[in-house]
């Protein structure tokens, strides 16, 4: 029967004799198929938490946001890695007695050394991806605005002269997309990159268009979101502390700022200091210091609470000398009194002094939030 179900659509049309070309027109005239919006609409959901989750985790009292929830399903599995860094055990033992012997003739100053440079190599690599992936998340998301931008004027030109509200809806896109722009080029995009992105989404006129970019734009959003966890879970495993609460990791702002500064003696000296600042369980703002000692043998760390932070200090005059140079110098205001570090340039100083302002503003923000919460519950 199958075979006869197959055959009879050419047997009739050998019988009434219809020709091949009349029928692909007739294939021709039939219209396309829908785009399939459903899988489009998945990957365009909203990538960030919604209000309405965010207000059931602070109401419920959870410490864990939907944003962290969902970050083990989009990373590799711990069982993958443990099962493929499994070796036989007599290269194992032929590998730790070469190193054994190999570590003997190195000095123990230079081991450490090596130690260090190979994890802060690592580490600049994670950050460079997290950096790229936040530049084509912005990129995205300027080409969808401009797309947006584009259909707006396509399909209003004719009506502006007698409806306000396309007028309105012009303007308004055409300001947002201009505004996407500006903040893609501020995050590192390229002018080229965005000029080329513009240039490909103000063509776009059917809504299968629209809503590939629009997917596009979430999914590079949601990697951009996925590579900053794990650069910030890098740095926790690294400084061995927890620097931000896994319950607010779904908040974009939170970042622990971590360099090599000049820090300055109560007598004047610089010295050369690892300084990392971030934010504890207990919602303070840490300024951690670590020195190095003997040739990197021996290190020493000293943490205390971060209160403010000064743009502009006074300029020291070393002895000997009737002038000042200018340098560039900010403090921060700790429990253990005024710490000064000294950096390269005004650039990088704006940006620690940012980055230390946005870490206090976080923490006032979450004391308000609690003290509402606790007057809501109280009333």
């Amino acid at each position: 029967m199958a075979m006869e179900r197959a055959w009879k659509p050419r047997e009739i049309a050998d019988t009434f004799g219809i020709e091949m070309d009349e029928e692909e027109a007739a294939a021709a005239a039939i219209p396309p198929p829908q785009t399939p919006l459903e899988p489009m609409e998945y990957l365009s959901r909203s990538w960030s938490v919604s209000a309405s989750e965010i207000s059931k985790i602070l109401f419920n009292g959870s410490k864990k946001s939907f944003a962290a929830k969902r970050l083990p399903e989009m990373t590799i599995p711990e069982n993958s890695v443990v099962a493929a860094s499994i070796v036989p055990s007599h290269l194992q033992h032929i590998d730790t007695r070469r190193n054994s012997i190999s570590s003997h003739h190195l000095p123990i100053g230079r081991w450490f050394q090596h130690k260090e440079a190979s994890r802060v190599k690592q580490s600049s690599k994670e950050k460079l991806r997290a950096e790229k992936a936040h530049v084509h998340a912005m990129v995205s998301v300027a080409r969808v605005a401009a797309a947006v931008a584009a259909v707006t004027a396509a399909t209003t030109s004719s009506d502006i002269q007698t409806s306000k509200m396309a007028a309105a809806m012009v303007s308004a896109t055409e300001l947002l997309a201009s505004h996407c722009v500006e903040i893609a080029q501020h995050a590192g995009a390229r002018h080229e990159q965005v000029a080329c992105a513009i240039q490909s989404a103000v063509g776009v006129r059917s809504s299968g268009d629209l809503m590939t970019l629009t997917a596009a734009a979430a999914t590079a959003l949601r990697g951009a979101a996925t590579m900053k966890q794990r650069v910030q879970r890098e740095m926790r495993s690294n400084a061995s502390v927890l620097p931000y609460e896994k319950g607010h990791s779904w908040s974009p702002d939170i970042w622990c700022k971590e360099g090599e500064l000049l820090k300055r003696t109560r007598k004047g000296d610089l010295h050369k200091t690892r300084v990392s600042i971030y934010i504890n369980k207990r919602s303070q703002v840490i300024l951690k210091l670590k020195s190095k000692h003997i040739g990197g043998a021996l290190s020493k760390k000293n943490k205390s609470v971060v209160f403010g932070v000064y743009n502009e200090l006074p300029t020291w005059v070393e002895a000997g000398k009737h002038f000042t140079e200018e340098r560039c110098c900010f403090g921060l205001s700790t429990a253990q009194g005024l710490v000064e570090f000294e950096c390269e340039n005004s650039t990088s100083k704006q940006r620690w002094v940012d980055d230390v302002k946005n870490l206090l503003r976080q923490v006032a923000a979450e004391e308000q939030v609690e003290n509402k919460l606790g007057s809501v519950k109280l009333s």
